[in-house]
């Protein structure tokens, strides 16, 4: 069983695992930004490829065979990093989730040991004691 003194000292301060979840969400965060750009990069240029007409697209001229190229190449890494971007963040919600459980733990643990003397009576007294 912890001590009064003991729990005081654990709860000073931040959990440690703290730093991790902001370091989780501020990369989830970056990596969602860089997919809005990249996403918007990628809109630019299919407006360019699609606002030609059909015939002129299926003509096969370079800029615009280089636009589709394009479109399609970066589809293909964009969707998984944007999955990505959402697992980390959610790992980060989940770190902080139980840092909570385990603060609350603690607070528990602290209220247990320091009701006896808030009340005034010495030792472990249980509700029939009293």
């Amino acid at each position: 069983m912890a001590t009064l003194d003991g729990i005081g000292r654990a709860m000073a301060g931040q959990h440690p695992s703290l730093k991790w979840a902001y370091l989780l969400i501020a990369a989830a965060l970056m990596i969602e930004m860089v997919v809005l750009g990249v996403g918007i990069t990628v809109a630019v240029l299919a407006d360019d490829y699609y606002g030609h007409t059909k015939a002129l697209r299926d003509a096969g001229e370079a800029g615009l065979l280089s636009d589709l190229g394009a479109i399609e190449a970066i589809g293909g890494w964009l969707e998984p990093l944007k999955f990505l971007g959402l697992a980390i963040f959610f790992a980060g919600i989940a770190v902080v989730l139980a840092i909570i459980i385990k603060t609350l733990q603690t607070r528990g643990q602290a209220m247990e040991l320091a009701l006896p003397q808030i009340l005034g009576k010495r030792g472990n007294a249980t509700a029939e004691e009293a």
